[in-house]
């Protein structure tokens, strides 16, 4: 991971000093474009339970991003400092920008289920989920009965070799009140199932829902 962060350093170094062979304007749409490039690995590596490489990603985005900030200070910031506040959250990191609606975003686990295992709505909780895309889902809850665990966002994946399920490792105290809201964000494919579960360690098991069952919307391109 040093050698490869040596390397991205020197060579972006160079990259933003030949500036004027790519036209200094196009720089930082190209920094940008790996950037969305290695965010996108990223969650892939995260929704195959390789949280290492997931984070070496992560970091490596950070970087750039930190590089357009510093380099390019007005070109889209907003948008820069977006995708920085991902990416220092998935890394555990407190965020260096104020996130916008509190934005909660997720650093998944992986976990192996019994192939023939299928998860049946629980009473615990009831939750909506509703959006206009990924990136801002606003997902409602109520506590219908007395509940004391560590509550977290649970996915079920599709159409994978193993029944495996992705649970939030993150976020520990989403759930505590009787009702709340929060906004998120899930770069996962549409219709996988959602729901709360306890937090478990290990990387077995069988998830039980605490909540009903929910399905990611399909939203257009």
């Amino acid at each position: 991971m040093l050698i490869k962060i040596l390397l991205l350093v020197m060579s972006v170094s160079l990259f933003i000093q030949s500036g004027t062979a790519f036209g200094e304007d196009d720089i930082p749409g190209l920094l940008f474009r790996n950037v969305e490039g290695m965010m996108s690995d990223a969650n892939a590596s995260q929704l195959k339970g390789d949280t290492d490489s997931a984070r070496d990603q992560y970091t490596t985005a950070s970087y750039l991003l930190e590089k357009i900030r510093q380099d390019f200070p007005d070109w889209n910031s907003a948008t820069v400092d977006n995708r920085l506040t991902v990416c220092r959250t998935a890394l555990g990191e407190e965020p260096a920008v104020p996130v916008e609606d509190e934005k909660v975003t997720m650093l998944f686990k992986s976990i192996v289920a019994d192939s023939d295992y299928e998860p049946e709505g629980g009473d615990i909780y009831e939750i909506s989920l509703e959006g206009e895309d990924k990136a801002n889902l606003k997902l409602s809850y109520k506590k219908l009965k007395p509940f004391s665990g560590d509550v977290r966002i649970c996915l079920q994946t599709q159409d994978t070799p193993s029944n495996r399920f992705l649970l939030d490792s993150k976020n520990s105290k989403l759930f505590q009140d009787e009702e709340g809201e929060i906004v998120m964000e899930i770069v996962a494919p549409a219709e996988w199932p959602l729901f709360l579960a306890e937090f478990a360690e290990g990387p077995y098991g069988n998830p039980q829902p605490l909540s009903n069952i929910l399905e990611i919307p399909e939203f257009g391109e």
